[in-house]
Order: structure tokens, then sequence, then C-alpha cells
């Protein structure tokens, strides 16, 4: 599976999709409105493309990131493409005719990934998940620390106006920065 997300700064909207398989494998393929469209990564994105249309966000406005496409399953050697390098392609590919800019990316690996996405603000969490065994356990301390942190970071912005960002302090100003939150970064 992938994930992406879209943001628009000028007007604080975002949008984010979660695509299983990489295209509709039907002669006619998906088109408007499918029932199955949305776990398809070229839908996905075609629908996402068209509500920010619809609002008047240009392409070179929308800030798009990619998350995901790790190989979770063991393969035999010499067999195809992954369903998840499949779908980040066809995600890239699309981003390319779009004259879309990737402005980050996580993929590939064989990590699961937990995302929190912030539509008002585009800012995204991100945490790498281990074994399954791990992986509600963590899951489930990452959504109480971040259920926890939305409320103060709502709280902090009603009283001050603006949006603070939940970095450590003295954090470097790069494209990940470390977060409060245990085992997460932002992206």
């Amino acid at each position: 599976c992938v994930s992406i997300t879209m943001f628009s700064r000028r007007l604080k909207v975002g949008a984010i999709c979660h695509g299983m398989l990489p295209h509709c494998r039907r002669k006619a393929g998906c088109r408007d409105e499918c029932a199955e469209g949305f776990k398809y990564v070229d839908y996905s994105i075609r629908q996402m493309l068209e509500r920010f249309r619809s609002m008047g966000i240009g392409h070179r406005e929308i800030e798009v990131k990619l998350f995901g496409g790790a190989d979770m399953f063991a393969t035999d050697a010499g067999e195809r493409e992954t369903v998840g390098v499949q779908n980040t392609k066809t995600a890239l590919r699309i981003f390319e005719k779009e004259r879309l800019t990737l402005r980050t990316s996580d993929t590939g690996g064989s990590q699961g990934r937990k995302l929190f996405f912030y539509t008002h603000t585009g800012e995204v969490f991100l945490k790498r998940l281990g074994s399954e065994r791990e992986l509600t356990a963590d899951v489930i301390k990452a959504e109480n620390q971040m259920r926890s942190a939305i409320l103060e970071k709502s709280r902090r912005r009603h009283r001050t106006g603006d949006l603070p960002r939940m970095t450590e302090e003295g954090a470097r100003p790069l494209k990940c920065r470390a977060a409060k939150f245990e085992g997460t970064h932002t992206v």
C-alpha cells in the first residue's frame, strides 16, 4: 500500500489517500464514481487532483508527499515486482505526467508505516512499525501520544493564534524533524 498526501498552503486544504493496488484491471478501468476506485493508486490521485482543481488550486501550489510501498511479505527471487514497488512506481509516474513536485517521500523497505496527517497544516508524522506483535501496542501508544499532542496544539493555537511546530528544542530545520513522540518524526 502507499499513502499520498496533498496540501495547499494558500487555502490550508489537505487530502490523503491509501492505495492498495496500482490500478484497476478492468478493461475500462475505474472512471468517475467507481465504488471500489479509491483502493487504486491511479484513481485516488486523479480524484484528489480533480478536487483540488475544483477549488482553484494549481498544480504548482500542491505539496505532494508519498509514503509506504514496503515489501511486507517475502517473495521468491526472480518474481515480478512486488505490489509495493508497483504502487510507488504508479504514483511517481502520475506525479511526473501531471507535473507535480514530490516534496518528500519515505518508501520501500520491509517495515510498514503509521501516518498522522494534519490536513490544516500539511504536516505528516510518520512512525515505522516493527513486527506484528509490536505493531498493535506501538500503534495504540503512538495514537494516544498523537491525540494528546493534537489537543495541546489546538489549545495553544487558540490561545496564541499561531500554529507552533511540535519539534524538539534545537532540532535542525531539515525535511525530517524529530518529534516529541517516541519513535515518530515529521516529514
